[in-house]
């Protein structure tokens, strides 16, 4: 099948995001005010090693503000990029049980098997999420022959 320039290769490469609750992660529960768009995972690209997510923070989390994750570690890097809309966005950043506030806009790389959390304490923004599986990205996956081969 082709798709819109005709290569149909290339349309594989984009994908739609999907409205996910928070409570499919793992060491994550379901919260008000906070819209998360899975964009790309390896469910996406099998084989690929990475993770693209998107937290939109609006207003409305800080009428009832819930911690929606626990401390936790993946086996995998991570970067978290936070960036407000409008004048500020704050967050609490845990990294291996210290805490620091950070104001937006800000990137936060988090190697991988360090414990981390994240919490909101101010303003409306994107939160955005990307990991990594080292290990996986210098493998050549079926995906990218595939792409070697256009």
């Amino acid at each position: 099948m082709k798709g819109q320039n005709g290569n149909a290769v290339l349309n594989s490469l984009i994908i739609n995001g999907r409205l996910e609750p928070f409570g499919m992660i793992a060491n994550h529960i379901d919260v008000n005010g906070i819209l998360r768009y899975a964009l790309m995972s390896n469910r996406d690209f099998e084989g690929e090693g990475f993770h693209v997510a998107c937290h939109v923070l609006t207003k409305n989390y800080f009428e009832d503000p819930t911690d929606f994750a626990v401390p936790h570690t993946h086996d995998f890097d991570e970067f978290n990029i936070l960036l407000p809309l409008g004048s500020e966005m704050e967050y609490e950043i845990e990294l291996e049980g210290e805490k620091q506030k950070i104001k937006a806009p800000a990137t936060v790389f988090i190697p991988s098997g360090v414990e981390h959390n994240a919490r909101p304490l101010a303003g409306e923004g994107i939160f955005i999420c990307i990991q990594l599986d080292n290990k996986s990205q210098m493998e050549m996956s079926a995906l990218k022959r595939q792409f070697a081969l256009v």
